[in-house]
């Protein structure tokens, strides 16, 4: 197995709504994104995954949150997205970061899409989650982009590595 770095992007001073890689290479099997995220607002943000920029009714996935004292499970279908819950707001722990990796399976093929996604999120010693997600998007077309974005903003220092598997 040999892992590619193909981008990481790094959010600069200002914050960004956005973080998008474009023109993915066609040439590995699967692909890797590691995120290490902060938002603005609440202890724990939003943040959201689609894929060639396509907002539709396409997503589904479950998850499986634990918190430390409890476990619960939950599943979306037809969202516009993948929506995570997780990333560390501006209220949380002061440069306390949330990480992720999500694996996109047979990314060039003309099947639909399959994503797995585990993070972590802590706010000290008042609360810390691990969420397990895997989804499926109902898009034949090989991904030629991903978008990372958060509704309000997403902060400085925040950044997102794509790598390709093969």
């Amino acid at each position: 197995m040999t892992m590619t770095l193909i981008e990481t992007i790094t959010v600069p001073s200002g914050g960004v709504l956005e973080m998008e890689f474009l023109n993915i290479p066609q040439d590995s099997k699967d692909l890797l994104m590691l995120l290490s995220l902060r938002g603005t607002g609440s202890t724990f943000r939003v943040y959201e995954i689609t894929i060639n920029d396509n907002s539709g009714s396409i997503y589904t996935f479950n998850r499986l949150l634990g918190t430390g004292s409890s476990a619960s499970s939950n599943g979306l279908a037809n969202t516009s997205n993948f929506t995570y819950q997780s990333c560390n707001g501006s209220a949380s722990t002061a440069d306390t970061f949330h990480n992720a990796s999500a694996y996109f399976s047979n990314y060039t093929s003309s099947e639909n899409k399959t994503m797995s996604l585990d993070e972590v999120v802590e706010n000290n010693a008042t609360d810390g989650r691990q969420n397990l997600y895997s989804g499926i998007a109902a898009d034949t077309n090989p991904i030629t982009s991903i978008q990372v974005f958060d509704n309000v903003l997403l902060l400085e220092h925040s950044s997102v590595s794509l790598y390709s598997i093969s």
